[in-house]
């Protein structure tokens, strides 16, 4: 076999391998088990409710920013005659919790972090996936975890790029067309939008480097070739005239 001919069927695909391995397998392990920030309209999303709870420090901002915005808002006239003193031992304590030092920023506790396979929820809820949302987002993460590993290593390797394909070609079709309507757009435009346009070339690289790997298999050093390497049938002895 040619020099050119193995660096096609064996080192090529030893490559896209190794490619579409180490990228499902971060994207997964940051999806399941990073968390990202999320504002209160989103988790009131997220969880199906009304109402969310929001740090202390955020509600007594608020509060105090609007009081300065709004000049006709009037201080009780028993709290201007009261000493500073006496006016300090009656502050009310919040009923949410002890008082938080003023303009707090947002902290890693403050109730508004989640998975990162959340934002995949919140993508398909918006597609209209509802109730199934989350089951559907929960499952293309750990896909993608435990299919990263598995074709990096070269196991089951054309099951999981056929799976890698559709989770592409899925991811294609929700974030290029649906959200971003590039193919509304001149094509001379698409540049333009430099975020959107590298996402739909990164997202068809990865498919055509998924249907690679489909079509033409594990290459070199896959597990698959030590586990089922066909053996070649026993040549059949000539047949013998009496």
């Amino acid at each position: 076999m040619s020099c050119t001919a193995i660096a096609g069927t064996r080192f090529i695909p030893l490559l896209c391998r190794i490619v579409l391995g180490a990228a499902f397998f971060f994207s997964g392990w940051h999806l399941c088990f990073q968390e990202v920030h999320f504002s209160p309209e989103q988790i009131r999303s997220l969880e199906g409710t009304a109402a969310v709870a929001v740090p202390v420090a955020f509600v007594q901002d608020a509060a105090e920013d609007k009081k300065k915005a709004d000049p006709t808002v009037a201080k009780p006239a028993e709290s201007a005659a009261k000493p500073v003193a006496e006016s300090a031992e009656s502050t009310p304590i919040a009923p949410l919790g002890p008082l938080a030092p003023k303009h707090a920023k947002p902290s890693e506790d403050d109730g508004l972090n989640r998975p990162a396979a959340a934002r995949l929820t919140l993508g398909l809820r918006e597609a209209g996936f509802e109730g199934w949302a989350e089951p559907v987002a929960w499952g293309a993460a750990v896909s993608q975890l435990l299919g990263g590993a598995l074709i990096f290593v070269g196991f089951l390797t054309r099951f999981w790029a056929f799976l890698m394909a559709v989770m592409l070609g899925a991811s294609f079709w929700f974030t290029t067309i649906e959200r971003a309507g590039m193919f509304d757009r001149n094509p001379f435009d698409w540049a333009a939008d430099g975020a959107a346009f590298q996402e739909m070339f990164f997202v068809l690289a990865m498919f055509v480097l998924s249907f690679g790997v489909l079509c033409m298999g594990p290459g070199l050093l896959a597990v698959d070739t030590f586990l089922w390497s066909g053996k070649k049938p026993a040549a059949m002895p000539p047949a013998t005239h009496q």
